[in-house]
């Protein structure tokens, strides 16, 4: 009996370490290649995604251009969480392109949004801050500068979190066409399955929502994986039946 204590140590300890596993301080750097949350631990939404992302330009023609990007909610949604990325249209490098900068943002976007590297590549990609986690915002605005011309045609993209279990991947904007190139405009597939295997087949967490289109209520998608409160509950259950063992 004297093992149980620290067991039941152990248990509680790895039920904390569940709860406290999404990204409140921003995005963290493993997350820059497939852009997807794995601390949520579940699939993004498949629906269309009630944001948009906008651009001033849809043309460059030379390195260091300035380009105006705005990420905006649709009526009834916000924005909690951001990792947002320019990419190449052909999809031959996954990496990010351009330079995004902050310097002259309004202290409301410094406080709440902030640069990163992202394979090496510093200040490629905006993500939020802990403010933005506690304070989601509906529209922000960021100023972002042009990769050299051979990069070609390039997009935004970004991951865009509501709460901690509805989320969505690969929200773009419109491609940006590099002058006199007429190769064709496209966008490239972002991942959007935490178990792409399909190994979990436990129901994760199911809500309902307004249509930002129709003002309609229908389900989110079910996802396939677990929600990591529903694990936390399981663990806290067993954690109290090894205190009961230990006091009997």
């Amino acid at each position: 009996m004297k093992a149980a204590p620290c067991l039941l140590c152990f248990v509680v300890f790895m039920c904390e370490c569940h709860v406290i596993s999404s990204y409140k301080s921003g995005a963290p750097p493993s997350a820059c290649v497939d852009m997807f949350p794995e601390g949520h631990r579940v699939d993004s939404q498949n629906r269309t995604p009630p944001y948009v992302i906008l651009v001033s330009s849809t043309v460059y023609q030379n390195e260091w251009e300035l380009i105006t990007v705005k990420v905006n909610a649709l009526d009834g949604y916000y924005i909690a969480g951001l990792l947002l990325q320019a990419r190449r249209s052909n999809c031959s490098d996954p990496g990010p392109v351009g330079i995004f900068d902050l310097s002259k943002a309004d202290s409301s976007t410094v406080q709440k949004f902030k640069t990163m590297e992202c394979m090496e590549r510093k200040d490629s990609a905006i993500t939020h801050t802990r403010d933005t986690s506690s304070h989601p915002v509906r529209e922000t605005v960021f100023s972002f500068f042009t990769p050299a011309a051979n990069v070609g045609h390039f997009y935004f993209v970004a991951t865009i979190v509501k709460t901690k279990d509805i989320f969505w991947t690969g929200v773009t904007s419109d491609v940006i066409r590099k002058h006199e190139n007429n190769t064709p405009l496209m966008t490239c597939p972002m991942r959007t399955q935490y178990d792409p295997h399909n190994i979990n087949t436990t129901p994760g967490p199911y809500a309902t929502t307004k249509s930002p289109h129709s003002g309609s209520t229908y389900p989110h998608n079910r996802n396939t994986t677990p929600g990591p409160y529903a694990t936390s509950v399981s663990l806290l259950f067993l954690a109290t039946l090894l205190h009961l063992v230990y006091l009997s």
